[in-house]
């Protein structure tokens, strides 16, 4: 053992509330260089501002942060060519069925929304369709509410963008699955 090592542990052993400094310390630290971040509020090449200088209650300027908008296409020729969907049959619940059979009858649609699980940092995914272009969709409430959502609003005969303006005002949080 390191004889820096051993002296150290016997100083923790006298003196416990050193480990407590020494973890608040690092907690610290950690907190202050990011680590940990909420993907919520990451920066991303492909986002909008990360935050937004907001009045409080009383009349004092303060910045929160904005979330940032995930991964999605401008517009649908930019998505192209699309990824192809999975086939809907593989599934058995009523909901995912629906949202996948959605999503292959929509790519224009749903390439141009974001995933507001945030699967574009860990996925990959580059829009609210490559979800169902994988099985992620299948496991992901979040995913199948926006699909649902999008069906809905473009029967209501709302365009893309109107569309992914209510995603992002959290109108899927309405959606109440089968």
């Amino acid at each position: 053992m390191n004889p820096k090592f051993g002296a150290f542990v016997r100083l923790l052993r006298r003196e416990p509330a050193l480990i407590a400094v020494s973890l608040m310390a690092g907690l610290l630290m950690a907190g202050l260089s990011g680590c940990g971040a909420n993907p919520a509020s990451s920066s991303s090449l492909n986002s909008g501002s990360n935050s937004t200088p907001k009045p409080s209650r009383g009349d004092q300027a303060t910045t929160n942060p904005t979330p940032r908008v995930p991964a999605h296409y401008s517009n649908a020729d930019d998505a192209k060519p699309f990824p192809a969907v999975l086939d809907p049959k593989q599934f058995s619940n009523p909901s995912v069925v629906k949202a996948y059979a959605f999503a292959r009858d929509l790519p224009d649609i749903f390439s141009q929304q974001p995933c507001l699980c945030y699967c574009d940092s860990g996925n990959g995914h580059r829009s609210l369709l490559d979800c169902f272009a994988t099985d992620h969709g299948a496991g992901c409430q979040l995913c199948l509410q926006e699909a649902i959502l999008i069906n809905k609003l473009h029967k209501e005969g709302k365009n893309a963008s109107e569309i992914r303006n209510l995603i992002l005002q959290n109108e899927w949080k309405k959606i109440k699955l089968e």
